[in-house]
């Protein structure tokens, strides 16, 4: 005699959709970090590089002069637009996901001699912020990762100067399961301004 094994397939799936329920509050709280730096010696000085950093009508993806991988466009705000602490808005298309979120910019040091350029997404911390930046834009903040926190440190060489960039990125949820894709997409970001550079 032989006896066959029946599968009940939708008491199994109901099952996996149960095991899967119960995971998502899991996959909410974890969290994972991801780290990418470079540093290394560009032809221009560094008041010519800090016009590449902020030429932010002149890069994108597409079409720009100089090349910001999966960015559509880019605005300096003109809320609290100052010449050393500024706002902006981002644009990415990414296969991922198509994203929008608020940065503060500071800008430390002697943009001639010796600076750091610090670029900070707006997370959860910020709501009051983001809420007055939305109202005064018109534009919205919907960014897909926890944190993003990108440092760009000039110094001045006896020709050119010498560019360290360094990014950390936060993400939780869903996002973790792109690590890959984060990872590359860094590398990707700093190889295409590190040949802005160049140019």
């Amino acid at each position: 005699m032989v006896v066959r094994n029946k599968l009940n397939f939708p008491k199994v799936l109901s099952i996996r959709l149960c095991l899967l329920l119960l995971l998502m509050p899991a996959l909410a709280l974890a969290a994972s970090s991801y780290q990418h730096a470079e540093e290394r010696s560009v032809p221009k000085a560094p008041q010519d590089v800090l016009k590449v950093l902020v030429a932010y009508d002149k890069t994108c993806d597409k079409g720009c002069a100089y090349k910001a991988p999966h960015v559509k466009e880019t605005k300096r705000l003109a809320y609290k637009n100052g010449k050393t602490h500024w706002y902006t808005w981002q644009f990415v298309d990414h296969s991922l996901k198509s994203i929008k979120y608020f940065s503060e910019v500071s800008l430390q040091g002697d943009p001639t001699g010796s600076y750091q350029l610090i670029v900070r997404q707006l997370n959860d911390s910020d709501k009051p912020l983001i809420a007055t930046l939305e109202k005064k834009s018109g534009l919205r903040h919907a960014p897909s990762l926890d944190s993003v926190l990108t440092v760009t440190s000039v110094k001045a060489k006896a020709s050119g100067s010498t560019v360290d960039i360094s990014t950390k990125i936060q993400a939780s949820g869903m996002m973790t399961m792109f690590g890959s894709a984060i990872r590359s997409s860094m590398k990707k970001g700093v190889e295409a301004t590190f040949n802005n550079l160049n140019k």
